[in-house]
């Protein structure tokens, strides 16, 4: 049988686009077949890039030609001449670039070494060195997590935890002039500016069954207004806590009770008042809500049913809800009787001008002994409203229902 000169054996399956080469029936490695041998088919040249199996082969290109499927091809060896020929082009290029004639112009010093510099050539250095160990020190450590390098007196390196970095003496003093969040001692005002709240949390002890504590703290608006949380004092009944507010010249107290209840010596203002409590009828799931009646006059109002004997009954509001003598006299100011009305017949009645705290009911019917209701409503007229210092009356007690806006 004839040798052939080039290796045809089996077929190759080859993509359009593709550097992947798939034999069938073929040796290609068995071959020695190497990097730089080329592949004929139809009339294209693919060179080689790598030979990966006897059925697989890499080329330095994608094929440019059909796509083939069990094709037949034709391999053929790159002449050992060309390859010498070619590394030694590749060696004179390399030799040629004054790269080696550069090092052997520069010659050997102790303690040089060769550095490139920025025209591109080599030029002698000194070497650097390591002379008190510092290196050598660092490469002793073993690095960990959260952990810094830290040098004593002696020069020697350690790892040190983080939160053990020591800090400067002046941060140490700006720290040591700050609250401690378990407990500090305050010396002069705490004032809060611009609206920012001010929070107290925690507890506090008795030091005897009705004994009180008190705690100096400073609760502002965006002026400044001091205060103390001056009084918590236990009883039998309830905890009570006071608020000191001392502002505009002048003391004014508000008390927290641990009853549930609020007091305060003004004015309490706001766009609805209202109360909230649970259901009557479902309290495991509803609440229940009322709202406060407006009204441009600080009325007071009293209700009750009086019985007449023979047509007429006298009522005594203040004996009716067992207050003292002059209660109401000295409390309201313009009372009237708002309404009556018979809850047993259809006679008409009337009512008598309040005098003081008493008004008469009269019958048409003088034989008559119905039951009546009766609703009396005045106008606060306390020494309080009439005060100058309350804010929200004129001179009369009446009150302001228009005020200008403050800035």
């Amino acid at each position: 049988m004839a040798v052939l000169p080039d290796y045809v054996s089996g077929t190759i399956t080859l993509a359009n686009g593709s550097t992947t080469v798939t034999g069938t029936g073929t040796m290609f490695q068995a071959a020695a077949f190497k990097a730089g041998d080329t592949l004929q088919i139809q009339n294209l040249t693919a060179v080689i890039a790598s030979v990966n199996s006897n059925t697989l082969l890499t080329l330095t290109a994608p094929w440019t030609g059909t796509s083939l499927t069990n094709a037949p091809y034709r391999a053929r060896y790159l002449p050992d001449g060309a390859r010498v020929t070619a590394q030694t082009t590749t060696l004179i290029e390399l030799l040629g670039n004054g790269v080696l004639t550069n090092l052997a112009e520069l010659g050997v010093e102790d303690g040089k070494v060769p550095v490139g510099n920025a025209s591109g050539e080599y030029e002698l250095a000194d070497l650097v060195t390591d002379p008190n160990g510092t290196l050598a020190k660092f490469a002793a450590l073993t690095l960990a997590a959260n952990r810094l390098i830290a040098t004593n007196a002696s020069g020697n390196a350690s790892l040190l935890d983080a939160a053990d970095l020591p800090v400067s003496t002046a941060t140490q003093t700006a720290l040591n002039g700050k609250l401690n969040l378990s407990g500090s001692n305050l010396t002069g005002m705490l004032q809060v500016l611009n609206g920012n709240p001010l929070r107290v949390l925690g507890a506090a002890s008795w030091s005897g069954a009705n004994d009180f504590w008190s705690n100096a703290i400073v609760i502002a608006r965006d002026i400044n207004i001091g205060a103390f949380l001056s009084w918590h004092e236990r009883t039998s009944q309830f905890t009570e806590l006071s608020l000191n507010v001392k502002g505009y010249g002048s003391d004014v107290y508000f008390s927290f009770k641990g009853n549930g209840s609020f007091t305060a010596p003004g004015a309490i203002n706001g766009t609805a008042k209202n109360f909230e409590i649970d259901h009557t009828a479902d309290p495991d799931n509803y609440d229940l809500r009322h709202c406060a009646t407006e009204a441009p006059e600080m009325l007071v109002e009293y209700r009750g049913i009086a019985k007449l004997t023979n047509g007429r009954v006298t009522v005594n509001v203040e004996d009716h809800y067992g207050v003292m003598t002059n209660t109401f006299i000295n409390l309201w100011a313009d009372a009237h009787v708002h309404a009556l009305q018979n809850q047993d017949g259809f006679a008409r009645v009337r009512p008598s001008p309040v005098d003081g705290a008493t008004f008469d009911i009269i019958c048409e019917d003088e034989t008559c002994s119905d039951n009546v209701a009766w609703l009396v409503m005045a106008r606060r007229n306390d020494p309080y409203v009439r005060w100058s210092g309350c804010n929200f009356t004129d001179d009369e007690g009446r009150l302001i229902v228009e005020f200008e806006k403050p800035e």
